[in-house]
């Protein structure tokens, strides 16, 4: 599993920051990857915010602890990429 994090651009809000767990997988050989669970979203602008970086993280952790087969280790590693692009504080 990984982190995808897609930016959508608005034209009232700049850019938008989507979170999504991604799964990989073959199929006839070739790489494919499955969407296993949207985590969130938040506006670019809204960044500085704490309040609106605590939603969403807030949302994060419960949609990502909601995935089964989510490790401690798993769920650490997924969190530190995403820290990358939103961070907790």
């Amino acid at each position: 599993m990984y982190i995808f994090v897609k930016r959508t651009p608005t034209k009232k809000y700049g850019l938008t920051l989507i979170a999504e767990l991604r799964a990989t997988y073959r199929l006839c050989g070739e790489p494919r990857s499955k969407l296993v669970s949207y985590l969130g979203s938040i506006k670019q602008t809204r960044l500085p915010f704490d309040a609106a970086r605590h939603f969403f993280w807030k949302q994060v952790d419960a949609k990502m602890r909601a995935v089964p087969n989510m490790t401690d280790a798993i769920f650490d590693r997924l969190t530190a990429k995403l820290e990358e692009h939103v961070p907790r504080t």
